[in-house]
C-alpha cells in the first residue's frame, strides 16, 4: 500500500510541476503580447524553400525566447521574400511578415536557445518590432547559402 502511495505523490508531483511551467510560459506570453505591438501578416512573395523555424529571441537576452504571437513554437514553416519584406509561413502557428524596415541584417550561426547545430547552420534574421530588437532563427538544409544570398537580394538587407 505504501508504494503505491508514493507513485501516486510522484505522478501528481510531476503533474503539478507541468501545470506551474505550462502557467509560466502562459503568463510570459501575456506579459509579452500586452507590451508589443501585434505582428503583421504574412504577404507572401518569392518562395525561397522550406525552413524549420527555430526561435526567435530578444537580441539583448538570447536566452530569453520570445513567447508571444506564438513565437515560442517551433517547427516546420515556408519563407517568402519580397520587397515588403520576409513572410515566415508556419504550420500549424500563425504566419507572419518581418518588414524590410524593419531588418537589420542576416547573419549564420550556430546555436540558439535551445538548438546548437553545424557551423552556419542557422540563418538569423535580426530585427527591431516595437521598441525591441529581435533575432529569428531559421534552419535551412538545403542549400542555407544561397537561401541566405536570396533573402538579401529581395530584401536589400545586408549579411553579416
Amino acid at each position: 500500500m505504501l508504494r503505491e502511495l508514493i507513485g501516486a505523490m510522484l505522478i501528481a508531483l510531476v503533474f503539478a510541476i507541468a501545470f506551474r511551467i505550462w502557467r509560466s510560459v502562459a503568463n510570459r506570453r501575456s506579459v509579452q503580447e500586452s507590451t508589443l505591438p501585434v505582428l503583421l501578416e504574412s504577404k507572401g512573395g518569392l518562395e525561397l524553400g522550406s525552413a524549420l523555424y527555430v526561435s526567435t529571441v530578444f537580441a539583448a537576452r538570447p536566452l530569453d525566447r520570445l513567447w508571444a504571437f506564438g513565437l515560442g513554437s517551433r517547427g516546420k514553416s515556408k519563407v517568402f521574400a519580397s520587397e515588403d519584406g520576409v513572410s515566415i509561413e508556419r504550420v500549424g502557428e500563425s504566419n507572419f511578415l518581418i518588414p524590410t524596415a524593419s531588418i537589420a541584417g542576416f547573419t549564420r550561426e550556430t546555436a540558439t536557445i535551445d538548438k546548437g547545430v553545424e557551423q552556419d547552420g542557422l540563418i538569423a534574421i535580426h530585427w527591431s518590432h516595437g521598441k525591441e530588437r529581435l533575432v529569428t532563427h531559421l534552419r535551412v538544409v538545403s542549400d542555407p547559402g544561397g537561401f541566405l544570398r536570396q533573402l538579401a537580394h529581395v530584401t536589400g538587407a545586408d549579411i553579416g
